[in-house]
């Protein structure tokens, strides 16, 4: 035993420093090990915590999602309600649309009725308030005053029977002055006599012979008027004629006159004959005789008509043809205008188309337009081109009419031509 000791002894420090290298190795070995259980204890107490508080959350976030949710499908299920409440007040509301649009069509319908049937009465009432005039006259111009103490009728029988001397007196029915406020001395007129007769040829005779005699003065020295006694209306529309016929009593040889209710009546020296009811008209047209020239030319309401005929002329010839009767009646340029005779043609083809459209419409209070010129022109060239191919070359039909068509598509190009 000793001996072994001894051996021991003898290798002690190096056997030493290896057992001791041995010893710090399995120390640190069984460090790592509890530092890797330590940290695989760590991270599974972090897992379960943090699983535990994921699981909390979620059912934290459900409750929540849940409760929005809910509260969603309530303010949904409210605002489906109020939609139903709406669309129920809406197909309410187009129902009784589509009724009162029924209702406002009837009353459309209704209502044109009665506006034909009121101008209808409103025409008859006329007529009756006229017709129930027609043995009246007024007189104007006697003083007031002069039937003192007299019966009006019997004082207007004697007036007239010495005024317009008369056989005997006229056989009136009854006599009064005009329904206003009595003439005072400020310088008012005296009331006009209404006067009806019993007899209407009487009255009529009675009027001719006052425009015969010009001026009728009464026994007492009064300047007096006999006039027909018209309705309101009618006066008005009389009165518009007045300026008219201050013209027409200008013009020698022109007779005319009013015929009931208000239509001016011209007959010129010539025998032409015309009738208007419009005083504008009237007006524009009385300077003239009712003549064909003034029917084809001297009409100032043809006067733009004219000018704009004579403006494509400038396109189609050369020399350009100016504005004048000749060629606007006839159909034939002036002696000293030269131009070809395919260029006459045309001007004398349109010139006939547009003396045919005055005649279609010369009953209208308007012109026949330049556009409606264009339009008539164009639409019988298809009738002079197919003669030209029928007849000839077509190349006569463009050598005539291509200035004018040139003319057709730069002023009138989106004019369709039927």
């Amino acid at each position: 035993m000793p001996k072994n000791r001894q051996g021991n002894n003898k290798l002690g420090p190096a056997a030493e420093a290896s057992a001791n290298a041995n010893l710090a190795d399995d120390v640190d070995i069984n460090d790592q090990h509890v530092v890797l259980n330590a940290i695989a204890s760590l991270k599974q107490d972090l897992v379960a915590k943090i699983e535990e508080k994921a699981i909390a959350q979620s059912a934290e976030l459900k409750i929540q999602t849940t409760q929005i949710l809910t509260e969603l499908q309530s303010v949904v299920e409210q605002v489906n309600k109020r939609i139903e409440v709406t669309e129920g007040r809406v197909s309410e509301l187009e129902a009784e649309v589509s009724n009162h649009s029924d209702s406002i069509t009837c009353m459309t319908s209704d209502v044109t009725d009665m506006k034909r049937e009121l101008a209808t009465l409103r025409d008859r009432c006329v007529d009756l308030e006229a017709r129930s005039r027609r043995c009246n006259i007024r007189i104007i111009g006697v003083k007031e005053g002069r039937e003192h103490g007299k019966h009006p009728s019997q004082f207007v029988a004697d007036m007239l029977k010495v005024s317009l001397g008369l056989d005997k007196p006229p056989t009136l029915d009854r006599a009064h002055r005009a329904l206003r406020r009595r003439a005072t001395p400020d310088g008012l007129p005296p009331r006009a006599f209404i006067v009806k007769f019993h007899y209407l040829s009487e009255k009529e005779s009675l009027l001719k012979k006052a425009i015969e005699m010009k001026s009728v003065t009464t026994p007492d020295g009064d300047q007096i008027r006999l006039l027909p006694d018209f309705t309101q209306a009618v006066s008005k529309q009389r009165a518009a004629f007045t300026e008219v016929r201050g013209l027409l009593r200008s013009c020698e040889g022109v007779r005319y006159g009013l015929q009931y209710p208000a239509i001016l009546m011209i007959t010129t020296s010539g025998g032409h004959e015309a009738s208007f009811s419009d005083p504008k008209l009237a007006k524009e047209c009385s300077w003239d005789p009712a003549s064909l020239s003034h029917m084809f030319w001297l009409c100032p309401k043809l006067a733009p008509f004219w000018t704009g005929i004579f403006k494509p002329f400038w396109y189609m010839c050369n020399p350009a043809v100016d504005a004048n009767p000749l060629t606007a009646l006839f159909g034939v340029v002036p002696q000293d205008t030269r131009i070809t005779s395919d260029q006459a043609e045309a001007v004398a083809f349109s010139t006939r188309l547009a003396r045919r459209l005055i005649l279609f419409s010369w009953k209208k209070a308007a012109p026949p337009s330049h556009k409606s010129w264009v339009e008539e022109v164009m639409s019988h060239l298809k009738v002079e081109q197919l003669k030209h191919t029928t007849r000839g070359p077509i190349a006569k039909y463009y050598k005539v009419w291509q200035p004018f068509l040139s003319y057709f598509e730069n002023e009138f190009s989106n004019i369709e031509i039927t």
